[in-house]
């Protein structure tokens, strides 16, 4: 079990629309998942909230298209 506090995560990548290669700033797929003061940065597909639970706390997400995208189940806070 990991969890580290204070992360960022930055995707520079910028193109959007059609031909674009998805490029996530983050991934998350663990199940019951916390991660607090976290920071993801994209311009598009900032935040892909994979599979499981995850509880988000004193985050920053930044993103113009789809910056939180997928199946979990997540609190955000």
């Amino acid at each position: 079990f990991v969890n580290p506090a204070s992360v960022r995560c930055k995707n520079s990548v910028t193109p959007i629309g059609l031909g674009a290669k998805q490029a996530a700033a983050a991934t998350i797929g663990a199940d019951r998942s916390a991660l607090h003061g976290w920071g993801y940065c994209a311009l598009q597909d900032t935040l892909n909230d994979h599979l499981g639970r995850h509880f988000y706390r004193s985050c920053y997400i930044q993103g113009v298209v789809d910056f939180i995208f997928c199946f979990a189940r997540s609190l955000y806070q």
